[in-house]
């Protein structure tokens, strides 16, 4: 028996794949994976989350996973862009010495 699930990679495009799953457990999947090259299968072991890839048994799961780690990327990126604006406040603020001796 077969069902399909669905990957969201980590380190590549936000994107949400289709994966014919053949056979699950708790912790692990074995997914049927063309192969690069030719027409032909193979099954390949993989942990359903991974530090390459996150498996989802439904299209919704793996969008909500997709949806906090891009909300999570902008609150850093917004931590961020706080520190560099106190970062450039600084240096606006900065006056050149009345005494140039170091």
């Amino acid at each position: 028996m077969s069902e399909i699930w669905y990957r969201c990679r980590k380190y590549s495009d936000d994107k949400i794949e289709a994966v014919k799953v053949i056979k699950s457990s708790e912790k692990t999947i074995v997914v049927r994976e063309k192969a690069l090259l030719g027409e032909r299968f193979s099954d390949v072991r993989s942990n359903i989350n991974s530090e390459w890839a996150h498996h989802f048994r439904t299209w919704k799961e793996a969008h909500d996973y997709l949806l906090t780690k891009a909300e999570h990327k902008v609150d850093e990126l917004r931590v961020s862009l706080e520190r560099a604006k106190g970062s450039l406040g600084n240096i606006r603020g900065m006056k050149e010495p009345t005494s140039h001796e170091p």
